[in-house]
């Protein structure tokens, strides 16, 4: 485990658009070019709006590293979902396979861990995100369970939060300044209609829970995950396409950034779900062409054992593949 850059997490979509949209009017070059439709800031970056020698740039060495090949078992991870720098210099892992929440010193110096695989408040049955809280708490989103934990910054649970209502499959995009958690349906209901074939993509909602969990608003509808549908011995199967797309969100502040992977763009919304403003790099060619399509499919060939790879060249062949690749 690498850390090179100060947090930066799921925040660093919302920080490029950010620097994108602050870039002011025209430049010589029209390089940046905003547009006014019906209520919304269209803004298109047509090159960097920085010039070479002002760009970011991360250091070729890394300021700290955690983890060990062999070693004790706090220093082996298995499945990072998120890991955090706390204000005192302190580093938060989330380690999904062991179920932990650890803690090591500015050094590196393991310290403590919290947590552990159960249902129990403060224990995970399967992690996917951790963040920022309130003063400086963390929060952990816990899949399996559909759960928030909010943690002390010593690791202490001191409350939870279990998602309700009528989501599907439902993972943690963040928390807004409000307090109010931000979460993203993975699947549609929809998909598991009867009788339908070939490549699908349903609408899929972003939400907003207040912090105690008694309301939800949606903040917007998304394209969601790509699947190809068949059927199996008369049941239906739902796999994953080659190429498929997939929605994406990050949270800062009061404000929420979607992207749909259809074109090379960021939706920015209110939390109130009013979109803002579009950020967009124009011209990008996402054709797929049936080399990528070959080189796609020997790569993860050459990761399945020999004996598979018959059966599973056979089922990607069998699979419909979208016409453009993920922006």
């Amino acid at each position: 485990m690498t850390f090179a850059c100060r947090r930066m997490t799921a925040g660093a979509l919302a920080s490029l658009t950010l620097l994108l949209t602050a870039c002011g009017g025209n430049d010589a070059n029209d390089r940046v070019v905003r547009r006014d439709s019906s209520g919304v800031t269209i803004v298109e970056s047509r090159g960097p709006a920085w010039r070479e020698s002002r760009g970011w740039h991360l250091s070729s060495q890394p300021t700290l590293e955690i983890g060990q090949t062999d070693g004790p078992p706090e220093y082996q991870f298995h499945r990072v979902e998120g890991a955090l720098l706390l204000e005192d210099g302190r580093v938060v892992v989330a380690d999904a396979g062991s179920g932990e929440i650890r803690f090591y010193g500015r050094d590196g110096t393991f310290q403590r861990s919290s947590g552990g695989r159960g249902q129990a408040p403060g224990e995970y049955q399967a992690i996917t995100s951790l963040g920022y809280g309130p003063a400086d708490s963390i929060w952990v989103f816990d899949y399996g369970l559909r759960r928030f934990t909010v943690l002390t910054s010593d690791g202490n649970p001191t409350r939870t939060l279990t998602v309700g209502g009528n989501l599907s499959a439902v993972n943690a995009m963040g928390r807004l300044s409000d307090g109010w958690f931000v979460v993203k349906e993975g699947w549609s209901s929809g998909l598991h209609s009867e009788n339908r074939q070939g490549l699908a993509r349903e609408p899929v909602a972003v939400v907003r829970i207040s912090p105690d969990g008694s309301s939800l608003d949606t903040i917007a509808t998304v394209a969601g995950r790509e699947v190809f549908l068949s059927s199996e011995d008369g049941r239906a199967v739902m796999s994953a396409p080659l190429f498929g797309r997939n929605s994406s969100a990050a949270v800062t502040g009061d404000r929420v950034f979607i992207g749909d992977q259809e074109m090379l763009e960021v939706m920015l919304y209110e939390a109130d779900g009013r979109l803002d403003q579009i950020v967009r790099v124009p011209g990008v060619d996402l054709r797929l062409t049936g080399s990528e399509i070959q080189q796609a499919t020997a790569k993860l060939l050459a990761d399945e054992p020999v004996e598979r790879r018959p059966m599973m060249q056979a089922h990607y062949q069998q699979m419909d593949t979208p016409p453009a690749k993920p922006a």
